[in-house]
């Protein structure tokens, strides 16, 4: 999210609703907390798994579920990705979501056992195009008659990361912001998108150009998506606890109920 301010409404658990007037952060819990007992979990504007306007989101819910589980004081706050990312290598972020499981990140990032999700990544191109996937993935992006819309700093599934950083991927065009890489892909800067389902969908949808797009088949893989803890921040002593937590949400059908309402699942 931008610095701009907005209103929220947050339900706190054993409170009625309160008007909050916050810039880019909302808090979820139980008890009252002062700001040093709240737990800062970091995220950027990525829907459907977090919302820039503090209206929900898959894993702004699921943080939220898991704070009433554990009587947690949670503080959630919107960032530009990198700097999300440095805050959580830092300590400043005790966690962060969504994150896929990579070497690097498992330096300073604690996960637990249970994702909340599987997250799909897949190829796509416009209506009109006579572009085919049929693997095998090498081979396809590096084909010389096409270009490639990423975003700087993101994760993929890993068999496209390693291409990627080794420079294997042809006429790689490269955005900021995932955002960006959409509007760029809309404009023709690029003949396929490189981006995982549930966010494309939505930001096609969003855009009014669903119609306009088509997904290549098959998909380029399923990797699982975290709520990760920052081995400097002050949960990391608590992974247990935190995986604990995820289990029973799973377990109880609230995991599932959340990512029914973004047509999600957690297969």
């Amino acid at each position: 999210m931008n610095a701009s301010t907005g209103i929220y409404r947050i339900l706190l658990r054993g409170c009625s609703s309160l008007l909050v007037l916050v810039s880019c952060v909302c808090w979820l819990g139980g008890r009252p907390a002062s700001a040093d007992e709240r737990y800062l979990f970091c995220t950027q504007d990525l829907p459907p798994y977090s919302m820039k306007d503090g209206n929900g989101g898959i894993g702004s819910e699921v943080v939220g579920a898991l704070a009433q589980q554990l009587d947690w004081q949670v503080r959630i706050e919107v960032l530009p990705w990198q700097r999300a990312m440095a805050m959580a290598r830092s300590g400043q972020c005790d966690a962060i979501f969504t994150v896929i499981r990579t070497p690097e990140r498992e330096s300073f990032l604690l996960y637990p056992a249970t994702p909340l999700m599987q997250q799909a990544f897949a190829f796509y191109v416009r209506r009109e195009s006579d572009i085919v996937y049929e693997g095998p993935l090498d081979r396809f992006v590096g084909r010389s008659d096409l270009s490639f819309g990423m975003t700087r700093d993101k994760s993929y599934a890993p068999a496209i990361d390693a291409l990627w950083h080794a420079g294997a991927i042809h006429g790689a065009q490269v955005a900021a912001r995932s955002e960006l890489t959409i509007g760029m892909f809309l404009a023709g800067r690029f003949d396929v998108l490189v981006e995982n389902q549930a966010y494309a969908d939505y930001a096609l949808r969003l855009a009014g150009a669903s119609n306009d797009v088509r997904m290549l088949r098959p998909l380029i893989d399923q990797v699982p998506l975290f709520v990760a803890l920052s081995r400097s921040g002050r949960l990391a002593g608590k992974l247990a606890e935190f995986d604990g937590a995820m289990r029973s949400i799973s377990r109880d059908g609230t995991l599932a109920r959340i990512l029914s309402r973004y047509g999600s699942s957690s297969e």
